[in-house]
């Protein structure tokens, strides 16, 4: 069993940042693609929120744990074994 087997059980989250996801979502898109070519079976979040990262690193901290909160509560909704961003 392999690192890349593990990619491939189900259940992996694929949770792209903020970047990604809103500033380019035609990588969003072509990420999406590239993992069903690889026959790696992704979940993906119904409405996706900011990671928070901009918040924080814009210096906005509290702002920054609330958006990141949010995610947990979602993660939380959902059977996930792994959180993929890239």
């Amino acid at each position: 069993m392999g690192l890349f087997s593990l990619f491939k059980s189900s259940g992996m989250l694929y949770f792209p940042g903020d970047l990604t996801y809103f500033k380019f979502p035609d990588y969003y898109e072509l990420y999406l693609k590239i993992f069903l070519k690889l026959g790696i079976n992704v979940r993906v979040l119904d409405k996706q929120n900011s990671c928070g990262m901009v918040a924080l690193e814009a210096g906005y901290e509290n702002e920054a744990r609330k958006l990141m909160r949010r995610n947990l509560e979602d993660f939380n909704q959902i059977i996930i074994k792994f959180v993929n961003q890239l």
